[in-house]
């Protein structure tokens, strides 16, 4: 998870509601205003560059829009851009419940989530692809219990950041036993940070930057 930092509504949606007469149902709106829908997705896949508000997987493909504050708690946000992100499908498919991120979290509350600045630091990934909260007391819990929600630990998620791991150890150079050896590779490992921290030309995101920051980060 990567704090997401919200740009204005698309001028589309904030016409619509601007001339709505009264406010309809999540699902009227889905299936009587599809245009407007799109432009929606849109700009919400923009401005997360492509990736899982909760997972960071690649979403490019397909999505749906999620409610960070459930519309069953909080009706009245149900249109409110700031509670409105993109999130992967979680692997739902027909006849099968949904393994991960917003399909799974539904109706429940988040303790930790991706309109906090420093959400990122909630979370330790391992080399292999795991999940585990932070060590710091104040945020084990949190964590603990937006990894369930979530299900960041599923063993598809897991399999995935560990793929995803691998590909940076295979773009590192070898460490060496010299001094110019050592510097070679911390420029390199810097260089990869920078890569993975922000959007490329494309403005997409690689997946799971988070935990391939934090892996990097490891060897400075």
């Amino acid at each position: 998870m990567r704090p997401i930092l919200k740009s204005p509504e698309p001028a589309t949606f904030t016409a619509w509601k601007g001339g709505l007469a009264s406010v309809p149902g999540w699902n009227h709106f889905t299936q009587t205003f599809p245009l407007i829908k799109r432009d929606l997705k849109a700009a919400l896949l923009q401005e997360q560059f492509q990736v899982c508000c909760y997972c960071e997987r690649d979403i490019a493909g397909g999505a749906h829009i999620e409610h960070l504050v459930p519309k069953s708690l909080d009706p009245g946000r149900t249109y409110d851009y700031s509670n409105l992100l993109a999130s992967c499908e979680g692997e739902r498919a027909k006849g099968r419940p949904p393994e991960t991120c917003g399909h799974l979290k539904d109706n429940a509350p988040l303790s930790v989530h991706p309109l906090m600045p420093d959400c990122s630091s909630y979370f330790v990934f391992s080399s292999s692809g795991n999940v585990s909260p932070s060590p710091d007391a104040a945020k084990q819990q949190p964590a603990q219990d937006s990894i369930t929600t979530l299900g960041l630990d599923s063993a598809r998620l897991v399999a995935l950041r560990r793929v995803a791991l691998e590909d940076v150890d295979s773009r590192l150079p070898s460490p060496g036993n010299t001094p110019e050896d050592r510097a070679l590779f911390r420029a390199e490992v810097t260089k990869l940070i920078a890569e993975y921290s922000a959007p490329d030309a494309q403005g997409r995101l690689t997946p799971f930057s988070t935990a391939l920051v934090q892996y990097l980060e490891r060897y400075l």
